[in-house]
């Protein structure tokens, strides 16, 4: 759950930030790669002697390599880190290339959608080192709010003034909606 809120705003933050501040593409990557690899990789280093080395997960060296940089994740829950950081670099591409916003909000969407559709076809990590990318539900369960986030960034004002006036049926709505899909959800885990 507060993965999906991380996703969200971090959509919506990329959006508005592009929206309000002049040449935001600039310096983008130098801001915000940074902000995100150091805490990954010092991550990573903390686990590869923590937990890679010391419960001997870690056998082969192609596995401590991958293991060290990040290829393979030792922290299976710094998965969102290496999904935010490609979304980071989509973003870049898309919108330093494409000026019309609904297009270029468009094919974000895809690339999102698009990764979704990888991580389940994927299915789960199996394997010794079980920290494949890409690999179990949470790759895929709240990557989808990325794109709430855009949409809701790009039409805010409209989105803002409908809740204003129908927040007495949309609460109710949204609490709902927010149960159900917990508990298909939970489900879902259940049956893989």
């Amino acid at each position: 759950l507060f993965t999906a809120i991380f996703f969200f705003f971090s959509g919506y933050g990329l959006l508005k930030s592009y929206q309000t501040k002049t040449d935001y593409l600039d310096t983008f990557l130098e801001k915000r790669m940074p902000a995100v690899l150091i805490p990954f990789l010092i991550s990573n280093i903390i686990y590869f002697f923590c937990m890679g080395l010391y419960t001997g997960k870690i056998i082969r060296v192609t596995d401590a390599l991958t293991s060290l940089v990040g290829f393979t994740l030792l922290n299976t829950n710094t998965w969102f880190l290496v999904e935010i950081i490609l979304f980071y670099i989509a973003f870049y591409i898309i919108y330093k290339r494409v000026k019309e916003p609904g297009k270029a909000l468009g094919l974000m969407t895809g690339f999102v959608l698009l990764t979704i559709v990888i991580s389940l076809l994927l299915g789960h990590d199996y394997s010794e080192m079980n920290g494949h990318w890409f690999m179990g539900e949470w790759w895929y369960n709240s990557t989808i709010v990325f794109v709430f986030g855009m949409l809701m960034a790009r039409y805010e004002a409209v989105i803002v003034k409908f809740a204003k006036k129908h927040y007495m049926w949309l609460l109710p709505l949204a609490v709902i909606f927010f149960v159900g899909m917990y508990i298909l959800s939970e489900d879902v885990v259940q049956e893989v």
